[in-house]
């Protein structure tokens, strides 16, 4: 394994030959001396990232992993659910004071019986028990977040992500805007006082709750949080606040895209790659958009087969590339692919002009 240091053109992208492994692939294991003698960590990407504390040298992952994985209807929705609840969880609880940890108090089983509908067998059921009506409620996912200096609970975000299509009737049944506003508010109310209740948890743990509006599976930008509120304690919300987020699929005729530019900078930088290496079977960028101003750009490049020498030319020129087309304050990440699989990672950081890029042998 070996990494490398490639010129290119104008820039300089730092070429990196990994095989996923955390410290050699990028990711940094950290030891921290605190009032508890050594917390090793994850360490984080950049300051605007959460640590991770590693438990007897692992990442603790969720109890509830699996269902957190399959519940929703595609990769997008389920990239954004994640996602925004993490984005909306560092008003409240700052990177540079927390560790994040995956949810470890909400059950399997207890999520199971919450999402299914009500029935006299499932008292605990949140969707309707009327079975006319459209099943609302999809998922619910939980994030920790834990003080540095105790490495003890201080926070809980809960995400609970909305259905705006039901697929489970022939044909589907379109979800109104009001209904998903006024069912979601109801779920989280319920929930907030089903988690007051579970040992560990407590009254006076802050708990923040978004409320996540599923997109339709053929959506390629994916759903987005619509509303947030918190509890500081006991089981009553504070008022709800809209939340002003939105992804955006970039195509060349898209009447959603702002008047920002970034459509044409995403353009450009289409054609000039496919330019290089014409043999592309696929190309999409989402754009994220917070209180109207982009955040994060990703981009995914598709292809059949890359060459070794193919594939870290092509990673080069895409490095390239996007340094001299995106000169922009947000995130940009271009995922390169073969058959699905991820090859070639080219990442330029917000606030950032340099790029780095990874590729996986």
């Amino acid at each position: 394994m070996k990494k490398y240091l490639v010129g290119l053109l104008a820039t300089s992208v730092l070429l990196l030959s990994a095989c996923g492994n955390l410290e050699e692939s990028g990711g940094k294991v950290t030891t921290q001396k605190t009032s508890n003698d050594k917390v090793v960590t994850t360490g984080g990407v950049s300051k605007d990232s959460y640590q991770a504390l590693l438990v007897d040298g692992t990442y603790k992952t969720s109890v509830a992993r699996t269902m957190a994985a399959n519940r929703l209807n595609s990769n997008y929705n389920l990239e954004n659910f994640d996602r925004g609840l993490i984005e909306l969880s560092k008003e409240s609880f700052k990177t540079k004071d927390y560790y994040l940890q995956e949810g470890q108090y909400l059950k399997t089983d207890d999520l199971k019986s919450w999402i299914s509908r009500k029935t006299d067998t499932n008292e605990l059921g949140l969707n309707p028990k009327n079975e006319k009506e459209p099943l609302v409620l999809q998922q619910i996912i939980e994030k920790n977040f834990l003080k540095m200096d105790t490495q003890k609970l201080s926070g809980i975000s809960l995400g609970i992500a909305l259905n705006s299509v039901d697929y489970s009737t022939d044909p589907a049944t379109d979800i109104s805007d009001e209904t998903i506003k006024t069912q979601g508010k109801k779920i989280a109310e319920e929930v907030i006082k089903r988690v007051r209740k579970i040992e560990g948890v407590g009254k006076n743990i802050p708990i923040k709750i978004g409320l996540f509006k599923q997109a339709s599976k053929t959506s390629v930008a994916g759903g987005n949080y619509f509303a947030v509120a918190t509890s500081k304690k006991g089981d009553k919300l504070d008022d709800w606040e809209d939340v002003n987020e939105k992804y955006i699929s970039l195509s060349t005729n898209n009447s959603e895209a702002l008047d920002d530019g970034i459509e044409t900078k995403f353009n450009d930088f289409k054609t000039n790659v496919q330019g290089f290496f014409p043999n592309l079977s696929g190309f999409s960028g989402t754009a994220y958009y917070r209180n109207d101003e982009l955040q994060q750009l990703s981009i995914v490049i598709e292809s059949n087969y890359y060459s070794v020498s193919e594939l870290e030319s092509f990673t080069q020129f895409v490095g390239s590339s996007l340094s001299s087309i995106f000169k922009i304050e947000a995130g940009v990440t271009v995922q390169i692919n073969q058959l699905n699989n991820t090859k070639a990672v080219v990442i330029k950081p917000a606030g950032k002009s340099e790029i780095t890029a990874q590729v996986f042998q």
